[in-house]
């Protein structure tokens, strides 16, 4: 009978991925949306995801490996969309986006691998092998946590004025993180979709918005769309309907209030780390070529 490895979990390696993969899930994600935040989940889950798996089966580790890669894979393409909609069509809410840079994460899978080796070597009683296993299990679940996209389309039209100039307007946000928008491109266009959060909801919003340079350094944003929000459920709760049919229900002048709240405030007090943006044009481009 084969023995349950729990002793290679309580390692150096794999406790410093299962804690990037925490910290990073439950706290920067939410506090610094970006391109290194939405990097790092994958790197350190791909990490500690077939190491764990292995830990219940040793001698099977290569083809572990191999299945978690194609399995990552899969669920980072297109080809995935058609399971996601049966789950979602069962009242379980998953979302996914197909970014193909994602798969540089799988550089990490021979780092794994090998240090899965090197830790089955050495014979070391469990001790707490068994409660990082429960860590491990219940990291591996909270980055799936279900998330669900409510098409509004809602029409609004409100104009901003901020007391910067265009240029330092954009400085100030993140770059979508799929994206490379020049300045010099984002100063002479003028559509963008705006990405924010309402925390009250756990709700992520896209928006489009019109952006020009108004007069003595000012920009002036108006809120021309509310198009998505996408709501975060609970691990076991899953999505709240409440949350859902309260968003729905927004009327212009409650999206106004959110706005204004959530980003325009928080670019003028430059606390807009959180936020980012997408160049409309260079956004379809890619996603349609």
């Amino acid at each position: 009978m084969m023995r349950i490895r729990f002793d290679i979990l309580p390692r150096l390696g794999f406790l410093i991925c299962l804690g990037l993969l925490l910290v990073n899930d439950f706290y920067l994600k939410q506090a610094y949306t970006n391109f290194w935040t939405g990097k790092m989940s994958d790197f350190a889950g791909l990490f500690i995801f077939p190491y764990f798996l292995a830990a219940f089966r040793i001698k099977s580790a290569k083809e572990i490996y191999l299945i978690s890669a194609l399995l990552f894979v899969f669920w980072k393409s297109e080809f995935s969309q058609f399971l996601i909609e049966f789950v979602r069509s069962e009242g379980i809410g998953v979302n996914r986006v197909v970014d193909y840079t994602d798969l540089m994460a799988l550089l990490i899978l021979p780092v794994s691998y090998k240090e899965l080796q090197r830790q089955a070597q050495k014979q070391v009683e469990p001790r707490m092998g068994i409660f990082i296993a429960a860590i491990s299990l219940f990291a591996i679940l909270a980055t799936t946590l279900p998330h669900e996209e409510i098409a509004l389309n809602s029409p609004i039209g409100k104009v901003y004025k901020l007391p910067m100039s265009k240029s330092e307007f954009f400085q100030s946000l993140q770059p979508g993180n799929r994206y490379t928008d020049t300045l010099s491109k984002n100063l002479t266009d003028s559509l963008f979709y705006l990405y924010f959060n309402i925390p009250d909801y756990r709700a992520d919003m896209e928006v489009l918005a019109t952006i020009v340079a108004g007069s003595d350094k000012t920009t002036l944003v108006r809120l021309d769309t509310v198009l998505t929000a996408t709501i975060t459920g609970g691990l076991f709760g899953g999505i709240d309907e409440d949350r859902k049919v309260n968003i729905k229900q927004f009327t212009p002048e409650r999206f106004e209030e959110y706005f204004e709240e959530n980003f325009i405030e928080k670019v003028r007090d430059e606390d807009s780390d959180q936020l980012y943006y997408y160049n409309k044009e260079t956004y379809e481009f890619y996603n349609n070529p």
